[in-house]
């Protein structure tokens, strides 16, 4: 079981996580263990940062299938899509 360092939680090894690369994640990847020594002091430093609502100063989650996205298209391009491949699926 691994850790998930700035909250203190059991983490299952069997799941993986994708979050936003921002001001966190540039200061601590890589520096997991600097983290863990640190964390009487960015523990709750992270946790301000969420109940504030500071997108940069705490992990900001996305689903595995984030990774799969390669364009931003307007809303109405991706509804005509969907709408024309449902009408081919007979």
């Amino acid at each position: 079981m691994r850790c998930d360092i700035v909250r203190e939680l059991p983490w299952p090894q069997e799941f993986t996580a994708r979050v936003q690369r921002n001001e966190f994640v540039n200061r601590w990847h890589g520096k997991e263990s600097e983290l863990a020594r640190q964390i009487a002091v960015e523990g709750p430093r992270y946790l301000q940062a969420f109940a504030d609502g500071d997108p940069d100063n705490t992990a900001v989650w996305f689903g595995e299938a984030a990774g799969l996205i390669d364009t931003i298209e307007p809303a109405a391009a991706v509804i005509e899509r969907i709408v024309a491949d449902a009408a081919n699926v007979r």
